[in-house]
C-alpha cells in the first residue's frame, strides 16, 4: 500500500478537480525526468530553478576542469536529491495555491486512495 497526503482547494466547486494526492516517500520519476516532472506538475519555478542550477553546474565545472565523470556524479546525486524532496516542493506549492491539507490516506494507487478518500469523507459530499 501507498500513502498519499491530501490536498484539498479552498472554496472549490468541483471535487474532481479540486483534490491532490500527492505520494509520500522517493519519487523515481523525479530522479530520472526532474524538469520534465517539474512541468508534468506545473511546478514553472521549480523548473526554471532547476534549468539554471544545470547550466551553472556545468559552466562551473567546465571552469574548474572537472573530469566529465565527476560532473555526472554531481548531477545524479543532485537528482538523487531532488527525488528525496520533490514531493515537499509539490506540497509546498500547492499550500502556496490555496490547497489546504486534509489528511492521510493510503491505496494500492492514486485512484483506489481517492476513492478510499470519499468514501470515508461523506460529510464533504456536494449536495445537490
Amino acid at each position: 500500500m501507498k500513502i498519499f497526503t491530501v490536498y484539498l482547494r479552498r472554496n472549490g466547486a468541483d471535487p474532481d478537480q479540486d483534490i491532490v494526492l500527492v505520494e509520500e516517500g522517493f519519487s523515481f520519476p523525479a530522479l530520472f525526468f526532474t524538469i520534465f516532472w517539474a512541468l508534468w506538475h506545473r511546478l514553472w519555478l521549480v523548473a526554471a530553478a532547476l534549468l539554471v542550477i544545470g547550466f551553472a553546474a556545468e559552466f562551473i565545472g567546465h571552469e574548474l576542469g572537472l573530469l566529465p565523470a565527476t560532473k555526472t556524479l554531481i548531477s545524479f546525486v543532485s537528482a538523487f536529491f531532488f527525488g528525496v524532496f520533490a514531493g515537499d516542493l509539490r506540497r509546498h506549492f500547492l499550500v502556496r495555491a490555496g490547497y489546504t491539507d486534509f489528511g492521510v490516506v493510503s491505496g494500492r494507487d492514486v485512484d483506489f486512495a481517492c476513492r478510499r478518500f470519499w468514501d470515508n469523507q461523506s460529510n464533504l459530499a456536494v449536495k445537490t
